[in-house]
């Protein structure tokens, strides 16, 4: 497995929701996810090397686990808002919550990535937003992030969406196939750090938006 970084944090409280979409039917798991309760990842439980992860959905039973494990991602990152672990919450109940999927490593929850429904101003397609998305501290930069992307990406890709978008590290997501689009970034948010994903065309002209749990 390739030794991948993620980025944790965010860059500023007054931007909001930093790492960062289409409401997918909460009642039956899209078939996209049939094959993730039982799909694992590396090779090694050795804490110096790439951990060996299973990757699924999550279930009502992890939430605690999940609100816990963004809270400890994030807090020793200097840009975090503190608050990205209630987001997800917000999310949730709100029914945008799209994919939310986790990495377990011997029945322990170590990774969580999520993805809810984004707009573009045209109306065109379908585009999802990726984030929060957390790594235990002490097992980061060893490929779990990576592959909860990958797996996020296969989901969008098997749903035929547009894209995705999202705020963060601009040396870390262009490894993900993410480039820098600040002319399409939402209002309010830092356009240094805006990134698009596309899985077929083009951009159309105008402004992308997040839900707006991303602003409560």
């Amino acid at each position: 497995m390739i030794n991948l970084g993620v980025w944790q944090g965010r860059f500023s409280p007054v931007i909001h929701r930093l790492l960062q979409r289409r409401a997918g039917d909460r009642r039956k798991l899209p078939a996209a996810l049939d094959g993730l309760k039982h799909r694992r990842w590396g090779h090694s439980t050795d804490r110096s090397q790439p951990v060996t992860i299973l990757v699924r959905p999550e279930e009502p039973r992890d939430r605690q686990a999940i609100y816990d494990l963004t809270r400890r991602a994030f807090a020793p990152m200097p840009f975090a808002a503190g608050d990205e672990q209630d987001l997800i919450n917000v999310l949730r109940d709100a029914g945008a919550l799209s994919l939310s999927l986790v990495a377990e490593e011997d029945g322990e929850i170590i990774g969580h990535i999520a993805l809810s429904p984004g707009t573009h101003e045209s109306g065109d397609g379908d585009w999802f937003v990726l984030g929060p998305i957390s790594v235990e501290p002490a097992l980061q930069k060893k490929g779990v992030g990576g592959t909860l992307i990958a797996q996020a990406e296969a989901w969008m890709n098997a749903k035929k969406a547009r894209g995705c978008i999202l705020v963060g590290d601009p040396d870390y997501y262009p490894r993900h196939g993410f480039f820098p689009a600040p002319e399409h970034s939402p209002e309010n948010e830092p356009p240094e750090y805006f990134m698009v994903l596309v899985f077929g065309g083009t951009i159309p002209a105008g402004r992308f938006s997040f839900h707006p749990a991303f602003h409560a």
